[in-house]
């Protein structure tokens, strides 16, 4: 995914949320995080941000049949909205816990699941929005992206690993809950259908362009 210059985005206008005052929610790490989320959701709701998401998202479904955790019997539009809200829903979560860690440039110490990296992907395509999302969340600049590669050594994958179990542990800690394998599936080094037919497009779209050069 090539590299944006977020700055160049500033984050849409958000009305900021009332903090909670006396007898209110206390600073536990659960209710931190989960106000972070709702914070964020805020943000793609007040700026219509969240029905293109949505959009996005329903494109993607192929991500999760791919690994066999979902498995869509139709057109059942209801279903459908269920996973696409836990997926958004998911996404927030592993941005709360990023900014709680205050884990927002390299090195990185947590890393998402694949749906996570994808719903992240289908948000950053949106870069005010992404800032809005980041700011609302009480960071001052965007969260850096991570992006998975898949070409990586047996030191790197086990590095990985070791990011993806904390991370697992970060969530449970923040969320007091396990993170649902939907959306939470380990990165794996084995490359999906459709990660094999856009590398052979591009492979293609290269080929292509060498020899007009050459010509």
């Amino acid at each position: 995914m090539a590299s944006v210059d977020y700055s160049m985005f500033p984050p849409v206008s958000v009305e900021p949320m009332a903090t909670a005052g006396t007898g209110g929610l206390t600073d536990s790490p659960e209710n931190s995080a989960r106000r972070l989320v709702t914070d964020a959701k805020k943000a793609l709701e007040q700026n219509g941000a969240m029905k293109h998401l949505k959009r996005s998202l329903r494109r993607k479904m192929h991500v999760l049949q791919e690994r066999k955790v979902y498995k869509r019997e139709g057109k059942d539009g209801d279903l459908e909205e269920i996973v696409v809200d836990g997926w958004i829903n998911e996404l927030l979560r592993f941005l709360a816990i990023k900014t709680l860690v205050g884990d927002t440039t390299k090195p990185f110490q947590v890393m998402p699941g694949e749906p996570i990296a994808v719903a992240w992907e289908a948000l950053l395509v949106m870069p005010s929005y992404y800032s809005s999302v980041c700011h609302a969340m009480g960071n001052e600049c965007v969260l850096d992206h991570d992006p998975f590669e898949f070409h990586t050594d047996a030191e790197e994958q086990k590095h990985r690993t070791k990011r993806y179990n904390a991370t697992m542990r970060l969530y449970q800690q923040f969320f007091d809950e396990h993170a649902p394998y939907l959306y939470w599936k380990e990165p794996s080094v084995e490359k999906s259908a459709a990660s094999v037919f856009l590398e052979n497009i591009m492979l293609k779209f290269d080929c292509v362009i060498g020899k007009s050069s050459a010509g």
